[in-house]
């Protein structure tokens, strides 16, 4: 029945993958989660409580179990904690209980689970469970050997207050090349929504944009011309988070700049968005004209750490994509140099960012 545990503990980690079938955003995966178990075959049942927390860079979780019951006639599981860590495509799990034995596991982000448990008691082999999930309930089925009787069981948990995932999230071109996403959300218990945006499928997701509760809609104007974006909603409140609504993809038209239809008036270096940021920001540039420029970010300290740019651009407004997963936290000093090919001038802009993990 220790099957039941691993299914239990499967689904914590499963848990950590959703939206309708998979959980995307880790920090949908903290709070408690209740439910029960069920030993089918000897009609044995028990209650089931787990409280789910991370570290601060959702690189590890906690997990403290309640789980109440009598199993084959063993103590009660009684309280326990399982930990685990989340690494680029799977949950690597670790459980240890003096009277279960040993279980670990590697859950991959999708919507099912599946597993065998190791060093089982005495008198039970074979355990083996298999189950669904999403970011609101988590269901399993186990079945093993009991001294040379066949048993199966079941189980399922489901999150307490869920903070429910924004739905028919839309983006939609304007005809002033602005693009309008539209949502719909049910959530009592959010706060504010959170609007990520990528510049297209395979690059990186960044917040632009953090909106009170009780609005549907947001206009992004900060945008490039005739420019492929891909976006995403997360509802929060002061606790935890929503996992993420579907995404939705809209190609911008021809927008202004600087209040001015075409070509920039002036060469500009936008202050980076978000700030702070963890761990990649967009950088904006205006260029009236064809400019060699290079962009550079130096740390507090005056020492260059990256070169994001450094070539012969057009031009128009440019928006560049820093990435500083491997930076440790602090103030930065973003400078663009841009030489007009026209003119043969030199314009220097710096802004301070500062990065927070």
């Amino acid at each position: 029945m220790k099957i039941r545990y691993y299914i239990l503990y499967s689904i914590l980690l499963s848990i950590c993958s959703t939206l309708y079938g998979q959980i995307n955003n880790p920090k949908a995966f903290l709070g408690t989660w209740e439910g029960t178990w069920i030993n089918s075959t000897f009609g044995s049942t028990g209650d089931v409580s787990v409280v789910i927390t991370t570290d601060a860079e959702f690189s590890k979780f906690i997990s403290e179990w309640e789980v109440t019951g009598n199993v084959l006639g063993t103590p009660g599981i009684g309280p326990f904690t399982a930990d685990g860590i989340f690494a680029d495509s799977k949950i690597v799990v670790d459980f240890v209980h003096p009277t279960w034995g040993n279980i670990k596991g590697e859950l991959l982000y999708e919507g099912t689970f599946t597993g065998m448990a190791t060093d089982s008691p005495v008198g039970v082999d074979s355990i083996f469970c298999d189950g669904e999930f999403n970011s609101y309930v988590c269901t399993g089925f186990f079945e093993m050997n009991f001294f040379n009787t066949d048993v199966q069981g079941f189980m399922i948990i489901t999150k307490v207050d869920p903070i429910l995932i924004p739905e028919l999230f839309t983006a939609e071109t304007q005809e002033n090349g602005t693009i309008l996403l539209e949502w719909f959300h049910e959530g009592g218990n959010t706060t504010g929504y959170r609007i990520e945006r990528a510049l297209n499928a395979r690059s990186e997701f960044v917040n632009i944009a953090e909106i009170p509760a009780g609005e549907s809609s947001y206009h992004d104007t900060d945008i490039l011309s005739s420019t492929d974006y891909v976006y995403r909603i997360v509802a929060f409140n002061e606790n935890f988070e929503s996992d993420y609504s579907e995404e939705a993809s809209a190609t911008s038209g021809v927008v202004s700049v600087d209040n001015q239809a075409g070509i920039p008036l002036r060469y500009a270096l936008k202050q980076n968005y978000p700030n702070p940021f963890n761990p990649s920001t967009n950088i904006l540039i205006n260029l009236p004209e064809r400019s060699e420029v290079n962009i550079s970010v130096f740390n507090s300290l005056g020492q260059l750490v990256s070169v994001i740019e450094n070539s012969s651009l057009n031009p128009g407004s440019h928006n560049f994509v820093f990435n500083a997963k491997n930076l440790p936290s602090g103030v930065y000093i973003i400078n663009m140099k841009a030489v007009s090919k026209t003119i043969n001038k030199t314009f220097n802009f710096s802004i301070k960012s500062l990065l927070m993990k």
